[in-house]
């Protein structure tokens, strides 16, 4: 399943824990958006994609004030420059 979510400016959104053995892949589409997993934040640029263990406590940022981002999350991961994996 996918989900694309558009973030209004300096909007914040907190994640929901997956269960134990989840990937989260998100993909940043358009913007900046700041992930901030297990206490650790990561500045994601649009094309850019981040991998994380699901379970961890992470939440989202959109850091700019006056552009809206839009961000993908989906959960089968596909061959990207710019992917980021978090150890689990």
């Amino acid at each position: 399943m996918l989900y694309v979510v558009d973030f209004a400016p300096d909007a914040r959104l907190g994640g929901t824990p997956h269960p134990p053995g989840t990937r989260e892949y998100f993909t940043c589409l358009e913007g900046l958006v700041e992930i901030i997993v297990a206490g650790q934040p990561h500045d994601l640029n649009a094309g850019d994609v981040l991998a994380f263990p699901g379970n961890t406590p992470h939440s989202y940022h959109n850091p700019i004030h006056d552009t809206q981002t839009k961000r993908l999350r989906h959960p089968n991961f596909f061959q990207h420059e710019c992917y980021l994996e978090l150890p689990a």
